[in-house]
C-alpha cells in the first residue's frame, strides 16, 4: 500500500525513499503470506484438525467428530461480502471453542459438510 500512495511521486523521490518503500511493502507482503500459510485445516471422515506452523509444527489440535457438540460460523459484514469467515468447533464441557478455522472460504458450506459427516457417523 505504501508504494501505491507514493507512486505519483516515484520519480521525484530520492533513491533511499524508493528503496525504503519497496522494503516496507515487501515486509508487509511476507507477513501476509506467512499468516496465510502458517495454518492448515483439515476435515476427514473421523476428525477435524488444525495445524499451525510452516517450517516446524508449533501447535496441533484434533477433535473426533463424535465429540463435537456445536459448530459456529462467525463473519463480519465485509467477510460476508467475500464469503469468508471463521468456523468454531465446540466440545462438551468447554465454553470456549476447542478449534477455530480462521479465514475459511465458504464457512457455512464447511459447517454443513462437517454436520453431514457427523450425521453419517451417528447413523
Amino acid at each position: 500500500m505504501t508504494i501505491l500512495v507514493s507512486m505519483p511521486f516515484f520519480f521525484d523521490m530520492p533513491a533511499i525513499q524508493v528503496m525504503f518503500n519497496i522494503l516496507a511493502t515487501s515486509l508487509i507482503m511476507l507477513v501476509i503470506i506467512y499468516n496465510r500459510y502458517k495454518w492448515k485445516f483439515s476435515v476427514d471422515d473421523d476428525h477435524v484438525q488444525s495445524r499451525q506452523g510452516i517450517i516446524a509444527l508449533i501447535k496441533q489440535e484434533r477433535i473426533s467428530l463424535k465429540k463435537i457438540r456445536g459448530i459456529q460460523v462467525k463473519q463480519t459484514a465485509i467477510q460476508r461480502m467475500f464469503d469468508v469467515g471463521d468456523v468454531e468447533f465446540h466440545t462438551a464441557g468447554n465454553s470456549d471453542a476447542k478449534i477455530v478455522f480462521v479465514g475459511i472460504k465458504s464457512p457455512s458450506a464447511l459447517k454443513d459438510k462437517v454436520l453431514m459427516k457427523q450425521n453419517k457417523k451417528g447413523s
